[in-house]
């Protein structure tokens, strides 16, 4: 296997964990010194409890994902950014359901012959309250 079909591998089982609401599959795909950006920069470790906290009460009631676009590799091959749009619908545990549209950008890197997420950038495109 390539290293564009290991990397597309990763990608697909972190975007199908979310969608599950397998946390703890969700952040394997993350390196621990990783920095992320939803709406405010945060580590890993803030990163995990952000989703403990959100999934604590909290689910994913409709996840949408388009096709990753290209992947784009940097010369050396052990790195690489993605970028997708994908859309949740989710209800919190105070009972709110927002519908939301993302724009994610993600810097992937092999190390040890592991890929991992080493940056990712969420951008809320468009963000709307549902009636419950």
């Amino acid at each position: 296997m390539n290293r564009s079909e290991e990397l597309g591998q990763a990608i697909r089982r972190k975007n199908a964990a979310y969608g599950a609401g397998d946390i703890a599959g969700y952040l394997a795909a993350y390196a621990q010194d990783a920095i992320i950006f939803d709406r405010v920069p945060m580590t890993f470790d803030d990163l995990r409890r952000l989703m403990a906290s959100q999934f604590a009460d909290g689910r994913t009631l409709e996840y949408q994902i388009a096709d990753d676009e290209p992947i784009r590799f940097i010369e050396s091959s052990d790195a690489a950014i993605v970028c997708y749009p994908w859309r949740e619908k989710f209800r919190y545990g105070d009972g709110r359901i927002t519908d939301t549209e993302y724009y994610e950008t993600n810097v992937w890197h092999r190390r040890n012959g592991q890929w991992q997420m080493v940056h990712a950038h969420l951008s809320v495109v468009k963000e709307h309250p549902v009636a419950g």
